[in-house]
């Protein structure tokens, strides 16, 4: 909503006071929002309807981490022969990220057969600066299907070219009862950053 100091005259805004572009995050933020509450709500569609099974899951719905990656799997990249005036690069970059949402692709995506796995890294902090050997603990899961795998890799700057693999592995039994919701890290690694140059990683 239009606040006070946007060019409200009585009831009806002053469109006057409103450019006609719009970027950033003030722009990209909302379309995100509205995508992400389009496929919450095609989960809980198909949750009520029986068509998404979740009698085996502790959380009964698709979590915040799942939507997150049904929208950056689906988003159409961004690349220098789109016309943009910003610096991108093929694949995720600063400026776009993984590109520009797809509803429909989005919306489509949530099934039993394609909500894809989940992940989230909770230490280090975002831009701490470390050093020795430094605990990495972290949670992967794939509550919608029998078993997944995951490999953790570190790369240094914005716009990393190449990945060290830090581990991996494949054919783990996914756990029902986990999700992202929990706020928990059922895997951890250890990083070896003696070798490294001074720099606030991730």
């Amino acid at each position: 909503m239009p606040g006070a100091g946007m060019g409200l005259s009585g009831n009806l805004p002053n469109h006057s006071a409103y450019s006609q572009t719009q970027s950033g995050t003030s722009s990209s933020t909302p379309h995100a929002v509205g995508v992400a509450a389009l496929v919450f709500a095609r989960a809980r569609d198909l949750v009520e309807g029986g068509m998404l099974p979740v009698g085996g899951l502790a959380l009964q719905d698709i979590s915040a981490e799942e939507v997150r990656q049904i929208l950056e799997r689906n988003a159409q990249d961004i690349t220098p022969t789109d016309g943009t005036s910003y610096a991108v690069s093929v694949g995720w970059d600063k400026w776009t990220g993984y590109g520009q949402l797809n509803a429909k692709a989005a919306v489509d995506m949530v099934s039993a057969m394609t909500i894809p796995p989940e992940a989230d890294m909770t230490a280090p902090d975002w831009y701490a600066l470390v050093d020795g050997m430094v605990p990495v603990p972290f949670y992967a899961n794939a509550r919608w299907a029998s078993t997944f795998g995951y490999t953790l890799e570190f790369a240094a700057g914005v716009e990393p070219t190449s990945f060290t693999p830090l581990a991996s592995a494949s054919g783990l039994a996914a756990n029902p009862a986990l999700s992202s919701a929990d706020l928990a890290s059922n895997f951890s690694a250890t990083w070896d950053t003696t070798s490294l140059a001074p720099f606030p990683f991730p």
